[in-house]
């Protein structure tokens, strides 16, 4: 009798202190969750609130009105590799807000993309050396997702490097070894030549012309050999299964007039696309040369 009331008196207290436990632990519990609510919710909007535009419109394509004669494009003077000019810290402070500023931010630590650099603290992939910076935006980071910018003038480049190094006192100062290897990779101080252009337009008609003189000589050799009855002829049409499309692929060449060694080359190249046949990769010499001399002689 005694042991059950013990083993009752023993329930009922245990009973009491979780029934007691419960009730402060449960409001605790809330409290916290509740506050952790409120700093997510804090979070979020710093998140998600984002003052550059991610996707911004691409302006309408406007081609050149008439040709442009080819220039030189000077290269980056040294003095401007070790120490960059107001100007050219100007241009690099503009080239990253055009290209950079999305993905990693206003500061270069606040970037909208969670893998981007932070050029603040974080260890650069290649090195903050200048041209280890140079060579990361040159090539980019394909596993990073960073495109390479390649298509930028040196000068450009060279001036968005200086402006990203500039972010942290980290980055080393430019010496003349690293100058030289910047150099020796890239050439950036030799002047470059840029090629003459055209309107798109232009070069249609330009290609179109082209294809239209093109057609017509294969037309005019066509007519030849249908009325030649010669032997290297003869032997033309019967290694031949489309005679079009040999006189198109010799036509659009001039390589293999150049020696027999570049015609047996081409022939072998263009085997399937001239229409020729597959014996005539294992013909004999004396025949292919006999071959190529008459269609020298063709298309003079």
């Amino acid at each position: 009798m005694s042991t059950n009331y013990n083993d009752d008196k023993c329930c009922s207290m245990w009973k009491k202190i979780l029934t007691t436990s419960f009730w402060v632990i449960y409001p605790i519990m809330g409290v916290c969750f509740l506050h952790v609510l409120w700093l997510m919710n804090d979070r979020m909007d710093n998140i998600m609130v984002n003052s550059n535009e991610i996707f911004e419109k691409p302006e309408p394509f406007k081609d050149i009105e008439g040709p442009l004669r080819g220039n030189v494009i000077k290269g980056v003077d040294i003095a401007l590799l070790k120490t960059p000019s107001e100007e050219m810290i100007a241009k690099g402070a503009k080239l990253y807000a055009s290209k950079c500023v999305t993905c990693h931010g206003s500061t270069g630590d606040n970037g909208t993309l969670p893998n981007a650099r932070k050029f603040g603290k974080d260890p650069f992939k290649n090195g903050r050396e200048l041209s280890n910076v140079f060579k990361t935006i040159t090539t980019g980071i394909a596993a990073g997702g960073m495109p390479p910018f390649d298509t930028e003038t040196a000068e450009d480049r060279i001036a968005l490097a200086h402006h990203i190094r500039s972010y942290s006192k980290l980055s080393p100062k430019v010496t003349d070894e690293d100058i030289k290897k910047l150099d020796k990779e890239y050439s950036v101080t030799v002047d470059k030549g840029a090629p003459h252009q055209i309107p798109i337009a232009m070069s249609i008609e330009i290609l179109v012309e082209e294809s239209n003189v093109k057609s017509l000589n294969v037309s005019k050799l066509l007519d030849r050999l249908h009325i030649d009855d010669g032997k290297s002829a003869e032997f033309l049409k019967s290694v031949s299964n489309n005679l079009k499309n040999t006189l198109i692929s010799f036509n659009n060449s001039k390589v293999w007039k150049t020696d027999y060694s570049s015609f047996v080359k081409f022939i072998s190249v263009n085997i399937q696309s001239s229409g020729l046949q597959s014996k005539m990769l294992v013909m004999e010499k004396a025949k292919l040369d006999k071959l190529h001399k008459y269609l020298v002689e063709l298309y003079k």
